[in-house]
């Protein structure tokens, strides 16, 4: 439970919420933070999903078929990025699955392995670098694409605190409503 939903809980526990308003407050709650897939988001979605399941597959069939001369570091980073890409398998497919996305839950797991996978990219072809330099456009290319991810990741944060902000500025109003009621 995130940080922000933990808050949530301990707020509504100290100042129970009677139940239409609770209802208002949850469905507000959930159109704030969930939103349906539109045809081109699922395409959007629908395409790494299919990336991450291709990958995972052929990387995988690499890796166990690989001759017993292949070096194990190969066949080791063969059998990582097999598991990256089941990774983007899953995350697409349980978007997918709900047929809608959270704007925070999902889109941080989404951020967070855009880093990994470029972090550990970089970290690869910075290896490889140190022995043949015929790896240096990899790096460059894993360095462009790392600092993408780091662009998405501070986009991601500047979303997450503009909900975060919504969503107070609504529980304020709740409050607001419960003194009208009052009076």
């Amino acid at each position: 439970m995130s940080e922000s939903n933990t808050m949530r809980a301990r707020l509504l526990d100290q100042a129970p919420i009677p139940g239409a308003y609770r209802k208002a407050y949850e469905d507000a709650l959930r159109s704030l933070f969930e939103r349906r897939l539109s045809g081109w988001e699922r395409v959007r979605y629908l395409v790494p999903t299919a990336g991450g399941l291709t990958a995972a597959t052929l990387l995988l069939s690499l890796a166990l078929t690989e001759p017993a001369t292949t070096p194990p570091v190969t066949r080791g980073l063969l059998f990582g990025l097999a598991v990256l890409g089941a990774g983007w398998f899953a995350i697409g497919m349980r978007v997918l699955r709900k047929g809608s996305v959270h704007l925070v839950r999902d889109r941080r797991t989404v951020v967070r392995a855009a880093l990994l996978c470029t972090a550990l990219q970089m970290a690869f072809f910075a290896w490889r670098c140190t022995s043949d330099t015929d790896a240096l456009p990899g790096l460059l290319v894993s360095s462009t694409l790392f600092l993408l991810a780091v662009g998405f990741w501070i986009e991601q944060s500047i979303r997450e605190a503009r909900l975060f902000a919504r969503e107070e500025r609504l529980r304020s109003r709740l409050a607001e409503l419960r003194v009208e009621d009052r009076e």
